[in-house]
């Protein structure tokens, strides 16, 4: 399964650097919350759509491997998370397998994130 927003997601490119954005926009982006929360605040109803999530290999990955440990396997996971049924963030996450285990295992069935984790996101335009 695919969907437009990750066609978007995927077009992204990392900066070394943060470049000079509006605050406003600052504060969505480097948020360390939930977003799931952020969302809830505005008065919308969320939820959650699994694109795609399971074990990769590094040549499923060339985006993201220069920024993460050299290992055989990741663990990917892709999603839309939509406010009142309206897709508004689709995001990537990619953890390296050394990295699941304890609690961090609890990704596997989707419940919290690691502390050491690869995450890709692209907030998508509002309609108004």
């Amino acid at each position: 399964m695919s969907h437009p927003a990750l066609t978007q997601l995927r077009a992204l490119r990392y900066c070394k650097e943060i470049p000079a954005l509006d605050p406003q926009l600052l504060d969505w982006l480097l948020l360390e919350d939930s977003m799931t929360k952020r969302f809830e605040q505005q008065g919308k109803t969320v939820s959650v759509t699994m694109i795609r999530e399971g074990f990769v290999e590094q040549n499923e990955i060339p985006e993201e491997l220069p920024l993460l440990p050299k290992e055989s396997r990741y663990w990917l996971r892709e999603i839309l998370l939509c406010a009142d049924g309206e897709p508004w963030l689709a995001g990537r996450t990619v953890v390296p397998v050394s990295t699941l285990s304890g609690p961090e295992l609890a990704l596997l069935t989707g419940i919290r994130h690691p502390r050491q984790f690869q995450l890709r996101f692209r907030l998508l335009p509002l309609r108004t």
